[in-house]
């Protein structure tokens, strides 16, 4: 099964948490997923790429997979200012992992030492990729996250925690994590911490 390869865990929700759009719901382990994934662009001595990567579950706000999308059918070109990703290959690939049709779709992309602020690209992208995926998953849920990453320091590691309506924010050991998530419309789209 797909989960376990990722090591993401499903998160039980009360019916009335499972239907809503309202708000997204992330639990530390997929949180942990997140950073060991952004993490995963560091290079000594070379700059951080951006590198997408998104997360998937079987309800509305709740994800419960962690897709890494790194083959070169998803991921055409990348480096420290931009990442261009074949939408229709995000997708087949995120079918291909799930053993079910995902009700929400969260795709992120990292800024390396920068800020969860989505540029104007990006807000393009969240508009154009938004149209592709509702064709190929009708009905889920799509939302669009920005994962800011320090430069590398040794550090206090430190809890995730939310910040604002639609950010929440850590520290590794090495890494200070800000992400911050959006509505196809680049309006801010509020986020919990839940265990």
């Amino acid at each position: 099964m797909a989960q376990s390869a990722t090591g993401a865990e499903p998160v039980k929700l009360s019916g009335t948490e499972a239907t809503t759009k309202s708000k997204l719901l992330l639990s530390d382990r997929v949180i942990n997923l997140m950073e060991i994934r952004a993490e995963s662009s560091f290079r000594p001595n070379e700059e951080d790429v951006e590198l997408v990567y998104a997360l998937s579950g079987p309800n509305l706000n709740t994800p419960d997979m962690l897709h890494k999308l790194s083959s070169r059918k998803v991921v055409e070109e990348a480096n420290q200012t931009y990442v261009v990703s074949s939408v229709q290959g995000v997708i087949e690939h995120i079918i291909k992992e799930r053993d079910d049709e995902p009700s929400l779709v969260v795709l992120l992309h990292t800024h390396p030492r920068s800020t969860p602020q989505p540029s104007g690209d990006d807000k393009r992208y969240f508009r154009t990729t938004s149209q592709t995926i509702s064709v190929m998953i009708p009905g889920a849920n799509i939302v669009f996250g920005v994962h800011a990453i320090s430069s590398e320091s040794i550090r206090e590691r430190q809890t995730p925690i939310k910040v604002s309506k639609n950010t929440i924010k850590w520290s590794s050991i090495t890494k200070e994590h800000e992400v911050a998530f959006y509505a196809l419309d680049a309006k801010p789209y509020e986020v919990d911490i839940i265990e």
